[in-house]
């Protein structure tokens, strides 16, 4: 198996479930972060994948430590009501933890 293929299939398994959707720019951060993340090594431990994870959270312009609930993203579509906006209670206590998740799953199942 080449290199590239080895990290679009871990990410793609992290991925290949459903996510929770507060707003209509949870969507285009959900695809974001699993094309930014098929560009990495596959980390070797929890603890390595959790900070990749939160970096790249915080690489991508995403303040998990705003006080507010939801946070306006430019580059998303801004058609609709709640479009361009991620809901961030929704990725503090749903989608984030749902991939770390997955990822301690995959790593167990590797074992």
């Amino acid at each position: 198996m080449k290199q590239s293929d080895d990290l679009s299939h871990w990410t793609g398994i992290l991925f290949n479930c459903r996510k929770h959707a507060g707003l209509r720019g949870d969507d285009c951060l959900w695809e974001e972060l699993e094309q930014t993340l098929a560009t990495r090594i596959k980390p070797a431990s929890i603890a390595e994948f959790n900070e990749l994870l939160l970096d790249i959270i915080e690489e991508l312009g995403i303040d998990l430590e705003s006080p507010d609930d939801r946070q306006w993203i430019d580059r998303y579509p801004n058609n609709g009501m709640s479009a361009g906006y991620i809901h961030l209670d929704t990725w503090r206590s749903k989608n984030i933890p749902l991939l770390k998740k997955r990822f301690a799953l995959q790593l167990a199942e590797k074992r």
